[in-house]
Order: structure tokens, then sequence, then C-alpha cells
């Protein structure tokens, strides 16, 4: 629909009606319904036993409080977590969507840009996660990368991940060396391209 546009081809595109219904809408509502079944369920819940075992290890403050889900799309970390994390979005319907399954309702999400986050989020967060939004960027992703940089903690982490469409050795570079401009230590065991096996 919108993927690869960047944040203002991504808001005209959800903005367009069809049947009554703008396209935030039914995007939200679908992916909703299919969230637990497609990638971003599988890499929520692996995210989900990763965190706990930072929280349990002291490295994470243990209410979710310093975690911010970056494209949160229906409160994603927070409904896995089962704790009350922050959380931004571009399209408001479908954060309103993951209100009506979170017991934590979101109080924390609103809709804004990755681009554009707010200033007094700088250094608030241990943890930022950007999971599968930096592909529906486009021109707007270092941008966006710069913007995590600056809300996460000087020793916090950032946790990024993209589908493999979207991701190439020379792109990884190009990110790398815009996290190292930014300040940030890359840890080399823990950065690269990483695909899935194929279902036997």
């Amino acid at each position: 629909m919108a993927k690869g546009r960047g944040e203002k081809g991504a808001e005209s595109a959800l903005a367009q009606i069809y049947a009554g219904a703008t396209n935030a809408e039914v995007f939200a509502q679908a992916f909703l319904e299919t969230q637990e079944h497609a990638a971003s369920g599988h890499i929520a819940r692996w995210m989900r036993d990763e965190i706990f075992s930072l929280q349990q290890q002291g490295i994470l403050r243990a209410d979710g409080t310093t975690i911010l889900d970056a494209g949160c799309g229906p409160l994603t970390l927070e409904y896995y977590l089962d704790q009350s994390v922050y959380g931004i979005d571009l399209n408001p319907y479908i954060i309103e969507c993951g209100r009506t399954r979170s017991p934590w309702k979101g109080v924390n999400a609103q809709q804004g840009y990755l681009s554009s986050l707010p200033s007094d989020w700088t250094g608030k967060f241990e943890l930022t996660v950007a999971s599968l939004v930096l592909d529906w960027l486009a021109g707007d992703r270092v941008a966006a990368l710069a913007q995590l940089v600056r809300v996460t903690h000087p020793l916090g982490r950032i946790w990024i991940t993209v589908t493999e469409s979207e991701m190439n050795n020379e792109i990884l570079s190009a990110w790398i060396s815009e996290l190292v401009r930014c300040g940030c230590r890359i840890i080399e065991h823990l950065t690269g391209l990483v695909r899935t096996k194929p279902e036997q």
C-alpha cells in the first residue's frame, strides 16, 4: 500500500477512503487480526523473552516505562510484554485497535513521526525498539535513525528489525555508519543480516 514511500507518503495513502473507511482503519484492523501468525507476532514473542532476560538481570527496569516501541502498531510490545511501554505510530487507528486488547490501554502511546520524536524524550529510553517499521520509511530512514539514537539513553540499546527484502549489506553498512556517527557503539556479534530457515 504505502511501503517505502516515507512518512508523508504513508500518511497520504492511509488517509485515502474506500467503501466508507480510510486505508488506516482497514489496515489497522487487518494487521491486528493477523499479527499473531505474522512476522510481527513471531518477532515480538522472541523480543519478549530477551527483554524479560534483560529485566531479570537488572539491565532494564522491570516495569516497561523505559522502553520505546517506535512504530508500535497495535501496541505490540505493550501487549506481548504485558507492561506499559511507550509507543508511537503514524496510524492513530492502529493504536486504538491495540487499546482494545491491551490491559494497559496504551496510556503512553501516541500518534507521531519517527523522524520527529517528541523533544522531551531525549535520552529517556533504556531500550528503543523499531521492529519492521524502517521498511516503510524510505527517504526518512536516516532521520528516523538519528531520532532513535537521540531518545535512547547514552547507555541504552537500540533494537532494529527489518524484512529481508528491504535490507542488503550496502544498506546495513550505511545504517551502521549513521549509528556510529550519532555516537552508538555497535555490538558486532549482535549486528548483521539474519535470515530464518525455510520451513521444512
